[in-house]
């Protein structure tokens, strides 16, 4: 696993245990509903815990944002991405570029199929088989948590993301 730049002002730090950075996004009540719908936060075992589970089934990266670290981001092997970014740097796009990122590392792995797609509190956001899906149209607020399922099986093809701005 290597690093990915993602612009100028965004990269993926591929994962080693950095519990100054990460602690505190995980023990703000806020980030915790929108991640995990939690009310309580995290201590630095179930964080070990996390990550242990997320590194070693899947690609999991630090969020570095103008060089700060800022949350993270993570492809499992089941196609599932699931990421947090601190509350002071939500709404900057972020998450979704790192998003798109990890949709493009997918297609890497040739994980083709978008199956499902959640927010945070476990709204259905989309459904689908994929299977002879050619487009879909989904609306995502910049801030919450998404997570996005995608399986592949001998699925030919390619993910296309496009942002639509008003």
């Amino acid at each position: 696993m290597t690093e990915r730049i993602i612009d100028g002002a965004l990269r993926l730090i591929p994962y080693y245990r950095n519990d100054a950075a990460s602690l505190p996004w995980y023990q703000d009540l806020t980030v915790c509903k929108q991640v995990d719908d939690r009310d309580t936060p995290y201590d630095v075992e179930l964080l070990h815990r996390m990550y242990d589970f997320l590194s070693t089934h899947g690609d999991c990266y630090y969020i570095e944002y103008q060089g700060v670290l800022v949350g993270d981001v993570s492809l499992r092997e089941n196609g599932e991405i699931a990421i947090v970014v601190c509350r002071e740097y939500q709404n900057r796009h972020i998450g979704r570029r790192c998003v798109l990122e990890m949709l493009r590392l997918a297609r890497e792995k040739r994980m083709a199929r978008v199956m499902k797609i959640n927010a945070a509190d476990g709204t259905l956001l989309y459904a689908g088989s994929g299977k002879d899906a050619t487009s879909f149209a989904l609306n995502i607020q910049e801030s919450g948590a998404y997570t996005v399922a995608i399986e592949a099986r001998r699925a030919k093809g390619s993910i296309y993301i496009q942002t639509v701005t008003d």
